[in-house]
């Protein structure tokens, strides 16, 4: 479990180095934001995909070299 700006949490179920990595970029990424600007809201649930996204790519690399997917 990991603390985040303006009272947000998260948590992983992945390796501990990974984990950290995802958790300080999303903690980057939400710090980032105003709580008092209009679409917050919107703005972490964006903060969270983009988040997701650069995890993808580092999960992505180890999933082409099972061979399980194969980018084009």
């Amino acid at each position: 479990m990991y603390a985040l700006p303006h009272g947000f949490c998260c948590a992983f179920c992945d390796d501990y180095h990974w984990s950290q990595q995802v958790a300080t970029y999303l903690y980057h990424e939400i710090s980032k934001l105003k709580p008092l600007k209009p679409g917050f809201r919107d703005a972490v649930k964006l903060a969270v995909d983009v988040s997701f996204e650069y995890a993808f790519l580092w999960h992505r690399h180890r999933i082409s070299e099972d061979g399980i997917w194969n980018d084009p």
